[in-house]
Order: structure tokens, then C-alpha cells, then sequence
């Protein structure tokens, strides 16, 4: 969310701008790779009962979360058994530039882990252009991720991502 406003919407139309602007080849693959993501939002990936261990506690999920996050430098803060909270700053002029917040939360016995964002700073201009607002407004974003270790379609332990 942008100011409270769902951004997935604002971020597809930018993300189609974008790659309306590259090379023939490449813009061909980027669109594609958009259309395949219709169901934006939830992924879900099959994994080995070896890689379960690498989302079973937040100090775990923090570390992998971090890796999925590159253009973020996040910083682990306090923690519990159930928690990890963290701060850090995101440098990513395609989507978000700011200092940010959150937290990892376990639940359910280790069948579901949530994790929210909060920042403060810049997006692209066409999301401030979307949103009626001047170029360069700092904004308030928020993002909230579910994940959940069990799923029908797979044979052994998954991770569900649902990102609204």
C-alpha cells in the first residue's frame, strides 16, 4: 500500500511502462514474464523437509526474507521465540527508496509466518502521478506477507506467499 491505496494495480501498470521502454528482445521476454504473473501475488513453491529448517524459527526466516529483499540492507532488532523485528533502509528507484520497519511473526505451531513493512520515502513518479500526488512526495508504504508451510499440491512440506 502507497498512502493507503493497494499498489499492486499502480506497480503492474509501471512495471508494463517499463518494459515497454526496452530493447525488442528483452521487452518481449519482460511482458511475458507479466502476463505469467496474472495470479500475482501467491506463489507456491514445493520444498524438501531439509529446507523447512530454514523457515522454523524468525532469526531463520529474517535471513532469507534479507536475501529476497537484496536492494534492502535490513538489520535484525529484538526477538522472541516468535518473533524478529528489524529495521533498514531499501534503495530501489523502481519501487521503493526509504528507511523501513517490521516484523516476522511465527504462528499456528510453525505452520504460518506473517511479516510486516512499514516505510517512509520515495516511490517511482508514476505511482506519485497514479495517486495525484507531486513528484518527489515522501510516502507512507506498507506490505504484508502470509506464508504457509502446508499446501495440497505438493507431496511434501511448502511455502505459500500471499502478498495483497
Amino acid at each position: 500500500m502507497l498512502n493507503g491505496v493497494d499498489s499492486v494495480d499502480l506497480m503492474t501498470k509501471y512495471q508494463i511502462q517499463v518494459a515497454n521502454t526496452l530493447p525488442a528482445p528483452l521487452k518481449a521476454q519482460a511482458l511475458i514474464s507479466l502476463n505469467q504473473a496474472k495470479t500475482r501475488g501467491t506463489t507456491t513453491v514445493c520444498i524438501t523437509p531439509q529446507n523447512v529448517a530454514s523457515v522454523s524459527t524468525p532469526t531463520a526466516i529474517f535471513t532469507t526474507f534479507s536475501r529476497m529483499n537484496a536492494r534492502c540492507t535490513l538489520v535484525k532488532g529484538t526477538a522472541t521465540a516468535l518473533t524478529q523485528n528489524f529495521t533498514g533502509r531499501c534503495d530501489d528507484p523502481a519501487s521503493f527508496t526509504g528507511n523501513v520497519r517490521g516484523t516476522i511473526t511465527l504462528r499456528d505451531n510453525l505452520r504460518s509466518w506473517v511479516s510486516e513493512t512499514v516505510g517512509f520515502g520515495l516511490v517511482p513518479d508514476v505511482a506519485l502521478a497514479a495517486l495525484k500526488l507531486p513528484s518527489k512526495t515522501l510516502v507512507r508504504m506498507q506490505s504484508f506477507t502470509a506464508s504457509y508451510l502446508s499446501s495440497p499440491t505438493c507431496p511434501v512440506a511448502t511455502v505459500a506467499s500471499v502478498t495483497p
